[in-house]
């Protein structure tokens, strides 16, 4: 899998940033998370605007607990199913916005083109 979409990527250092190896086989290979995370990870190298994809981090999501990794996959399935949309996640309640600020952050910044963090 990661052999296939490296060689989608672009020359340089313009592409999406993928994850470690080490977590890769982790998750992938996982009942649980698997098959949203392969999608997912396609997506990230097939359709670079689709800001869920793009700010997804592995990383982060390898520090969830087990809930909390199902509750951040919810929130990303719109962009999952739907690899062309702009945006591709939803917080599914007001409070989702406070427990993946590291990842609601990225999106919303990069969303209204502004430096993360920025108060307004």
């Amino acid at each position: 899998m990661l052999k296939a979409l490296s060689s989608l990527l672009p020359s340089g250092d313009e592409g999406p940033q993928l994850p470690r190896k080490e977590l890769l086989e982790k998750y992938l290979k996982d009942s649980r998370y698997g098959d949203k995370l392969k999608r997912l990870m396609s997506i990230k190298v097939l359709y670079p605007n689709n800001l869920m994809a793009k700010h997804f981090d592995f990383g982060y999501f390898d520090g969830l607990s087990d809930s909390m990794k199902g509750s951040l996959l919810t929130v990303c399935n719109s962009g999952i199913e739907n690899e062309d949309s702009g945006m591709g996640c939803y917080a599914m309640q007001p409070e989702d916005y406070d427990r993946f600020k590291p990842f609601f952050s990225k999106v919303i910044a990069d969303y209204h083109r502004v430096p993360e963090g920025k108060v307004h």
